[in-house]
């Protein structure tokens, strides 16, 4: 039975572990979303400058070392909104494998940003040795000590002398 528990709460540690990393990834894909939309709106501005320095240029209000500047700029965002939008697909495939769902179900609904929903009032978690009482790797370890104090019970048993009452019963006519 302790051996049973015990892989009962290894089952628990790798759903735990899973969500957690679920998690963790959703995370990752909202931040990136923000990050791209922020990036996007930077790329727009960089370009409005990149045009206003170039006009400037043309006036001989600014050197070309201005526009070569302002132009690095553009493409340095423009380059870092590609490595943005790998790391969205990326992370909705994450989510594809660990949700256990078929590559690109989730793309529709993950596609578009949104933001993390955050958590309704505060998540109480009791005293610090009962959340460690509740950790599916403490409680496996728990487990596997029980059931090897019964293995050390039974394999005692054995040391113990055996008797054997052995009979025969006959009848005869």
């Amino acid at each position: 039975q302790a051996d049973a528990k015990g892989q009962e709460e290894a089952r628990r540690g790798v759903m735990v572990s899973l969500t957690a990393q679920t998690a963790q990834v959703y995370a990752d894909l909202r931040g990136a979303q923000a990050r791209l939309a922020a990036g996007i709106s930077a790329a727009a501005a960089q370009g409005d400058t990149l045009r206003l320095t170039d006009t400037l240029r043309a006036g001989g209000r600014a050197t070309p070392l201005d526009v070569m500047r302002a132009t690095t700029q553009v493409e340095a965002t423009r380059a870092a909104l590609q490595l943005l939008r790998a790391q969205i697909l990326g992370d909705i495939a994450a989510l594809d494998v660990l949700t256990a769902d078929l590559p690109d179900d989730l793309k529709a609904a993950l596609q578009t940003p949104a933001d993390l929903v955050a958590p309704q009032g505060q998540i109480a978690v009791g005293w610090p040795e009962d959340l460690l009482r509740r950790r599916p790797d403490i409680r496996q370890a728990e487990a596997r000590l029980a059931a090897a104090n019964a293995r050390v019970r039974a394999a005692r048993v054995d040391w113990w002398p055996r008797i054997s009452l052995l009979g025969a019963a006959t009848t005869a006519a």
